[in-house]
């Protein structure tokens, strides 16, 4: 037969029934019917996120309850993702708690930090909000694994809060009060460590603005993890990174254009031949792009000549630097949010790579690598430029 108590429970709590919801589900897994692991893993999953929001259960038991769901099913991307967000909003609780305690205002706005705080009293001595910081990205990490679902809000979200710890360790540092102890700093690198060995490469590409954009850290091991990151992610796809990287490594910021230069070195010592030759032309057409962008004909004209003005830029086509159309650029998430592979195909950089890698395989949007062969001989001058 049909198990149909799940429907019926999800049924209840839209009916804004919770009590009979809740009751229905643990009625259901205590009748030990004829279900699939992963249909345990479900249940349980709807039980403990629905205890978590009506205030029935300790923090000690949600966290049994998200934990059997992930035994049930182990490579279920959303059993990490929901566990993930469960610890993540404890976490931040207690840092509205520290903040409390060191007489900042504390909100009133989130009805769940209420709540989680009526239920702690008489229960265990809360924790410092970086005691969670290892277990929220490690289930992070998971999902990113296991899943693309929720790719967009899990990558930038484990990020966040692996860059805001770092910030914290080294204002700790500066300051004589206290430090951040020496085995949780242990933890969440040992995290991170195994995040980067399971994470699919092709992954870090939904993330890459967000690690640019951090490639100054204070801390110095995240800021080489950060940079080891780009630098495997540059590797692996030279033409898509490259154009992100481009305005940084011609940044006002010597630091910011340091980091670039460092990231790009990195990654052209492992390159192969004709990767090294994308490097070395991509430099040198940006060089000339600058160029051309600052360029100020004479009198009022509103047009001039490539030929005449910028032969070099003439004489270095064609390229195989990729065009940065949209679709070569956009990460393509695999069909049903099925994970990546950990080793996603990528594309080529011949000229003109019309179908270097299958459809199926490409970890964007088309895997057809459209390149720079010719430069039209005249250019207009913007209105606003003339």
């Amino acid at each position: 037969h049909v198990d149909a108590s799940l429907s019926k429970a999800k049924l209840l709590w839209d009916m804004d029934k919770p009590h009979q919801a809740i009751a229905e589900l643990k009625s259901s897994l205590d009748r030990h019917g004829d279900t699939t692991p992963h249909e345990n893993a479900k249940k349980i999953l709807y039980l403990a996120r629905w205890s978590n929001l009506t205030g029935y259960e300790q923090e000690s038991n949600l966290k049994k309850m998200y934990e059997k769901a992930i035994g049930y099913s182990p490579t279920w991307e959303k059993g990490y993702f929901y566990y993930a967000k469960y610890l993540d909003d404890l976490m931040c609780d207690a840092q509205q708690r520290d903040r409390g305690d060191n007489g900042v205002k504390k909100s009133n706005s989130s009805v769940l930090f209420q709540n989680r705080v009526s239920r702690l009293k008489g229960a265990e001595t809360p924790k410092k909000y970086y005691e969670y910081v290892p277990f929220v990205l490690k289930n992070y990490g998971h999902c990113i694994q296991y899943g693309t679902h929720t790719i967009y809000q899990t990558m930038p979200r484990m990020l966040t809060v692996w860059f805001q710890f770092g910030n914290d360790v080294v204002q700790m540092e500066s300051s004589s009060e206290q430090s951040m102890p020496t085995r949780t700093t242990t933890q969440v690198f040992e995290c991170m460590s195994n995040v980067l060995k399971t994470t699919p490469q092709a992954v870090w590409l939904a993330a890459l603005p967000q690690l640019i954009s951090r490639i100054c850290h204070p801390h110095k091991d995240i800021l080489k993890f950060t940079k080891h990151i780009l630098s495997r992610t540059l590797h692996a796809y030279p033409n898509q990174v490259l154009w992100a990287l481009a305005a940084v490594c011609n940044s006002n910021v010597r630091q910011r254009k340091r980091s670039a230069a460092e990231i790009i070195n990195a990654a052209r010592k492992r390159a192969d031949a004709d990767k090294k030759r994308v490097f070395s032309q991509f430099e040198r057409f940006i060089d000339e792009l600058i160029k051309l962008c600052h360029h100020m004909p004479k009198g009022k004209a509103k047009t001039f000549s490539i030929s005449q003005n910028f032969r070099s830029l003439e004489r270095m086509m064609p390229l195989d630097v990729l065009i940065p159309v949209q679709n070569a650029m956009t990460l393509a998430l695999p069909s049903n949010g099925q994970p990546f592979p950990q080793t996603a195909a990528t594309p080529s950089s011949s000229v003109m790579a019309a179908a270097a890698v299958d459809d199926d395989q490409s970890p964007f949007e088309s895997s057809y690598c459209a390149t720079l062969q010719y430069v039209l001989d005249e250019v207009e001058v913007l209105s606003s430029s003339a």
